[in-house]
């Protein structure tokens, strides 16, 4: 008969095996996909909230910097001058679409806050095909992909955004320097 001590290191060996065969049996088992039901439903939410945010981008950049001079440029050095005062309101509004709607579900997931209408289940729906996934922009990107899986298309989207606000913004910014501005003024009092 063997003496106890010596079978320590058997015994544990074969609880090591048992738990590591057990975990990767746990681990290796695929979990049920979502209904397609739900992945529509999570899919058409999330999409609300990204066509809200483009059109935010898009409006809030160009009437933010329009609306704002009289307020930051008396606070804030870069809003004394309009090209400037564009660039980092347009450039601001692009990183704050950008954390809420791309980087948040990726990083904190789904199922709170502003994303509680969507499943924590939802980025599984990339692997549900034909749910009926609208896309981004009322169909113009992605028609039958899920939108979490379209992140790149929205980061492009997004700058797009921008960039449309932000030409819109030095063009308004113009005509009213133009129409309204100080040379205008210097001029109408001679």
């Amino acid at each position: 008969m063997q003496h106890p001590s010596r079978l320590m290191p058997i015994r544990a060996m074969a609880w090591f095996i048992l738990l590591v065969s057990l975990t990767t049996q746990v681990l290796g088992q695929t979990p049920t996909l979502p209904a397609r039901t739900s992945c529509k439903q999570w899919d058409d939410t999330y999409l609300e909230y990204f066509n809200a945010f483009f059109w935010m981008i898009l409006i809030g950049s160009c009437v933010l910097s329009l609306i704002l001079p009289p307020l930051l440029g008396r606070f804030a050095w870069w809003a004394t001058s309009p090209r400037w005062r564009i660039v980092w309101i347009t450039l601001g509004m692009l990183v704050f679409g950008i954390l809420i709607v791309v980087v948040w579900p990726q990083a904190l997931g789904f199922g709170w806050l502003l994303y509680s209408g969507v499943g924590e289940r939802y980025p599984d729906c990339t692997n549900v095909s034909q749910f009926g996934a609208t896309g981004l922009l009322y169909g113009a990107v992605g028609t039958n992909i899920a939108a979490i899986a379209l992140w790149p298309y929205m980061l492009l989207l997004f700058l797009v955004a921008a960039l449309i606000g932000a030409v819109l913004a030095f063009v308004l910014s113009e005509v009213l320097l133009q129409r309204l501005g100080l040379y205008v003024r210097v001029k109408g009092a001679e």
